[in-house]
């Protein structure tokens, strides 16, 4: 558990070292959970964000913890998340307006098997 967590601050950290675009962020906070059909939590799953109406997307990841919650900070403006499990059996998808000092709750994200 406490090996999850610190690789999910890592995770953190790492996206805000990735931009170096020298401009000031206003950052936000997009939380939420991850369930499994049966209503189990997904543990482990990929978060990725990517921004809406953006030619060049760089994409954000985190994974979720062992009770299937993520947290990822991003800047503001509106971002398309992808939830995946790391065998990619399973996804879902949600779109978050994401604002400066913000924390949205995206609320629980059930997963559906790909077809």
């Amino acid at each position: 558990m406490l090996a999850l967590v610190f690789a999910t601050a890592l995770c953190v950290a790492t996206l805000r070292a990735a931009d170096d675009s020298g401009e000031s962020t206003a950052l936000g906070t997009v939380t939420g959970k991850i369930v499994d059909p049966a209503g189990n939590p997904a543990a482990d799953c990929i978060v990725t964000a990517t921004e809406n109406a953006k030619k060049m997307r760089s994409p954000k990841d985190v994974a979720s913890d062992a009770d299937g919650k993520f947290t990822i900070e991003l800047p503001e403006g509106k971002w398309n998340l992808s939830f995946r499990t790391r065998d990619a059996k399973m996804k879902g998808v949600k779109s978050v307006e994401v604002l400066e000092g913000r924390t949205v709750d995206v609320g629980t994200v059930t997963l559906k098997s790909k077809k």
